[in-house]
């Protein structure tokens, strides 16, 4: 006598099914979903791929401008530097690692 089915004689479980039928329909959403381009047509990117060296030049005169635009003069900048430089003061403990033995 032959048995039939699987070969421990059991039905699959039900999780099995559900899992083997959830793979089954992801794939096939998948090959639905999947366009084919062919080399060389309108629709491939091959050729209009990002290329660096057309970006800058493309965009760097203008960050250029936006840079320039924004910058502070070099006499505003030294003075506000200076001035934050003077009102800063170390830790104490940043003063004793900097060789710095006396508080000003």
């Amino acid at each position: 006598m032959a048995m039939t089915g699987t070969a421990s004689g059991r039905k699959p479980s039900k999780r099995k099914v559900v899992l083997a039928i959830t793979v089954v329909a992801l794939l096939g959403a998948m090959a639905l979903d999947t366009k084919v381009v062919q080399i060389g047509s309108g629709e491939d990117v091959r050729q209009q791929a990002f290329n660096p060296d057309r970006f800058g030049q493309s965009e760097f005169p203008r960050i250029r401008d936006i840079v320039a635009q924004r910058a502070p003069d070099a006499v505003t900048l030294a003075a506000a530097l200076a001035a934050d430089k003077k009102k800063r003061r170390l830790p104490p403990m940043a003063r004793w690692r900097a060789g710095l033995r006396s508080c000003p």
